[in-house]
């Protein structure tokens, strides 16, 4: 008896021992410049909860403003739809995004249908957008869980 218990036990658990990867979609703004850049990301409301917004897979909630650190990355929403391009998700995201150096010699302001204080707009420039596909586990204590992550990352170079 003890046997069959712990038979139906081990079936029961093995089909979570399988890796099955999870595709994700990342919109990713890189620091390319000498400095830190401070970002300020202006959400539509359907993703905001009080101060905080959803960025996307898994529910999570985290400020508007933070900093990157020169050679950083830091990535702004993701999907599960592997099919939109970056601009149409920004856009459908985010009603503008402010950049400003730490320093105050870069001021950037992206607009859905403008962009002050640099040559290309991340709402329309598709062409600018760089395309990378990264692989890695999200680990949990019993299984791995292989992400495979499309990343559009979007650069801001001193000018």
């Amino acid at each position: 008896m003890k046997k069959i218990f712990l038979g139906i036990i081990f079936l029961y658990f093995l089909p979570s021992c399988n890796d099955k990867t999870f595709y994700q979609l990342q919109i990713v703004i890189k620091n390319d410049t000498k400095g830190q850049l401070n970002i300020i990301l202006f959400p539509k409301k359907a993703y905001m909860m009080g101060d905080l917004y959803d960025y996307g897979i898994g529910g999570g909630f985290r400020g508007t403003v933070f900093n990157i650190n020169s050679g950083d990355e830091s990535y702004l929403f993701s999907t599960e739809n592997l099919k939109i391009e970056p601009t149409t998700l920004i856009t459908q995201v985010f009603d503008s995004i402010l950049v400003n150096s730490t320093d105050g010699n870069i001021k950037i302001k992206f607009f859905p249908s403008n962009v002050t204080g640099y040559p290309f707009n991340l709402y329309v420039d598709s062409s600018k957008w760089t395309f990378e596909i990264k692989n890695f586990d999200l680990r949990t204590m019993f299984k791995r869980n292989p992400v495979e992550s499309h990343d559009y990352i979007f650069t801001i170079i001193n000018q």
